[in-house]
């Protein structure tokens, strides 16, 4: 989808003269200071500290053609090894056919000495299947300085993003976007309550939009967050040509309409090729929902999309069995539209990665594509192969998005955009429930257990998709693997069972079910005519969080979910079981006096057998951050419940 957006750009036919522009950045790579800066007592406790970043982003013409450069400075003070670990590589962010305008990297020591290095250092390297363009800084050492600044020519680009907020706290922090003064751009801050300011240079013919940020706190990757979501950020996009027309540029509407064009392109030229596959398919006489698992199922079957591929006609993606992302979402529109389903497309964003913002029409929020059939109010996520026709998937539930919808205009059909929310699931429809039955072996040494374990909605994509596309051999470690995670690690699995894992069948609908008898040693220990039994490791290791620094961010989880777990023991004939006051908890959060998570678990004892219900929910995806000592209580509930043990005592 982003390449898409970043080459259309033919309505900047630009008008105006183009001449020769001195860069802003020329003012900033003057002689660097050997002066060390003075820290305060707070900066003296960071491990590195940014003392200034300045980013200069412009626009300018070079033969008529409008390019951007992005140059970046900074100045950091390095106190401690860990921070020249850090600092002694810097990745640039060069991709095909930019240009090294101006790079040079100084390292002051403690006494003001200086190690300078350049465009001639700069190196290529692969790390991870990727390639990386780095430049090695020499001569670094704790207490002593690092400034460097690059220049890089682009490809003219007309959506942006910068981020700001990194893992190194910064002092000073300053943006400009900067352009012939007939390019309005406009810009927003994420996360943080700071404008842009814009200024007109009416010698130079620039406009400028500005903004300047302090003492950014360092960034912490958080559990239970959407840490890079949060992060401070800049959006920014190209909103009017003056030379051209006093109208908007790039809006939603817009949007709606050019991503209409360009996934309708060469619809009627492939009528026939979709009429064959329709038949072959017996989509003809299917209800909607039918006709969209089929197709569904037939093209994540049999297409595999090959991103670096080069396009092709539908009936070229049908005849060699792969193609684009861009085909295959044109496959699903052109076969919907063939058998007059419904449909609208749906252009969205990871809310873990950047929250979707109806309010700033930049297309940098288009980054991934879902469809809608408004008739079932379903969803089908057309490029993940583990997913299929139901719920959003859950990166993008509760989240706005760009809904595309087909209407007719003076005789010719074309896209209408409106932003609305995609629905996501409740905990209701996100259960993962557990049962366990437990009896003793003659002489105590184990128990001989029955366990099922049933998973539905959100819960059961952890698990299904991946069970479904392994094979045989696989699949059995992999359920090795499952029950023992969930349950105790010394399990020895007998009669294992899965049912309801096929994607491609109604399945689909049902809960994921596990079934398997389960002896264990490890829960029993033996203490004279006592039998201590370690009951809460019955719910598998638990996660335990602690409280190490103060809290950043609200608290944002995958789906809302609920955990019910039934655990029933029999007790032996001529025992008596001690210690159950501890397995009642009682730990919830309200919020308007409505629960919306708890771990709560009771038990009753009758006839000998013992029936501990345990339920921990979380009814919503976000909380606030004032909520998270009392979130951690609750996930930590469940850790507590783990090291529960019960004594079973024999009479004399």
């Amino acid at each position: 989808m982003k390449k898409i957006t970043w080459i259309l750009f033919s309505t900047l036919l630009l008008t105006a003269n183009c001449f020769a522009q001195k860069m802003a950045y020329i003012n900033e790579i003057g002689p660097i200071s050997n002066k060390l800066n003075t820290l305060t007592p707070q900066e003296m406790k960071e491990p590195a500290v940014v003392l200034s970043e300045k980013v200069l982003v412009e626009f300018a013409f070079e033969a008529k053609e409008l390019y951007k450069y992005q140059f970046c400075k900074r100045r950091v003070h390095l106190n401690e090894n860990t921070a020249i670990e850090q600092f002694n590589r810097i990745y640039l962010p060069i991709e095909n056919n930019n240009e090294i305008v101006a790079l040079k990297a100084v390292a002051i020591g403690k006494n003001g000495q200086q190690k300078e290095v350049g465009k001639d250092h700069v190196k290529q390297i692969e790390e991870e299947g990727r390639q990386y363009s780095i430049l090695a800084i020499e001569g670094l050492e704790e207490g002593g300085e690092l400034e460097y600044y690059y220049c890089l020519k682009q490809n003219l680009r007309l959506f942006g993003s910068e981020r700001i907020q990194k893992s190194t706290f910064i002092r000073n922090y300053q943006l400009s976007i900067i352009s012939p003064d007939h390019l309005i751009w406009e810009g927003k801050i994420y996360n943080a309550s700071k404008p842009f300011i814009a200024t007109i240079d009416s010698v130079e013919k620039k406009r400028t939009i500005t903004v300047e940020l302090n003492n950014i706190e360092q960034a912490y990757d958080e559990k239970y967050s959407a840490s890079d979501a949060n992060l401070i950020r800049a959006e920014y996009k190209i909103a009017y040509n003056k030379a051209k027309s006093d109208d908007r540029m790039f809006t939603w509407a817009q949007a709606g309409k050019r991503f209409y064009e360009i996934y309708h392109e060469g619809q009627q030229e492939s009528e026939s090729v979709i009429s064959r596959l329709a038949n072959e398919l017996g989509l003809k006489g299917k209800s909607e929902e039918d006709a969209a698992r089929t197709i569904e199922n037939y093209i994540k079957t049999n297409i595999v999309i090959r991103q670096n591929s080069e396009p092709a006609s539908i009936k070229d993606v049908l005849t060699r069995k792969y193609g684009t992302k861009e085909n295959v979402y044109q496959l699903y529109i052109f076969l919907f539209d063939y058998l007059n389903i419904p449909n609208q497309m749906v252009l969205c964003s990871n809310r873990f990665e950047k929250k979707f913002d109806k309010d700033f029409d930049t297309w940098n929020f288009l980054d991934d594509v879902l469809f809608y059939l408004p008739v079932s109010k379903r969803y089908i996520s057309p490029d993940d192969i583990t997913s299929r026709f139901g719920a959003a998937p859950d990166v993008f539930a509760g989240s706005d998005a760009l809904f595309i919808k087909t209407t007719t205009l003076g005789g010719q059909k074309t896209g209408i955009a409106l932003t609305k929310k995609i629905e996501e699931l409740t905990n209701t429809n996100n259960n993962d429930d557990m049962w366990f039955n437990v009896d003793f072996s003659e002489n105590m040494s184990q128990i001989k257990a029955t366990y099922k374990r049933m998973l539905d909605g959100y819960a059961a994509t952890e698990i299904r998709p991946f069970y479904f596309l392994a094979n045989e051999e696989d699949r059995k470690m992999a359920l090795n693997n499952i029950i023992k995670a969930y349950t105790v690690n010394d399990a020895e699995i007998k009669n294992p069972v899965v049912e309801n894992f096929n994607l491609n069948t109604e399945e689909i609908n049902k809960p994921f079910t596990i079934t398997a008898d389960i002896n264990s040693k490890s829960v029993i220990e033996k203490a004279g005519n006592k039998i201590i039994l370690k009951v809460g490791e019955l719910i598998g290791p638990q996660v335990q969080m602690y409280n190490e620094k103060p809290r950043q961010n609200p608290i944002e989880i995958q789906f809302p979910h609920a955990y019910h777990r039934i655990i029933t023991v029999n007790i032996p004939k001529g025992y008596t079981v001690k210690g159950l006051d501890a397995l009642k908890f009682n730990l919830v959060y309200k919020n308007e006096e409505l629960s919306t998570m708890g771990f709560v678990s009771a038990y009753t004892l009758e006839n000998n057998v013992l029936k501990i219900d345990i339920n921990e929910y979380y009814n919503n995806i976000t909380y606030p951050k004032s909520a998270y000592a009392d979130f951690v209580k609750i996930i930590n509930a469940s850790a507590d419940f783990n090291k529960i043990s019960i004594v079973l005592e024999k009479g004399i």
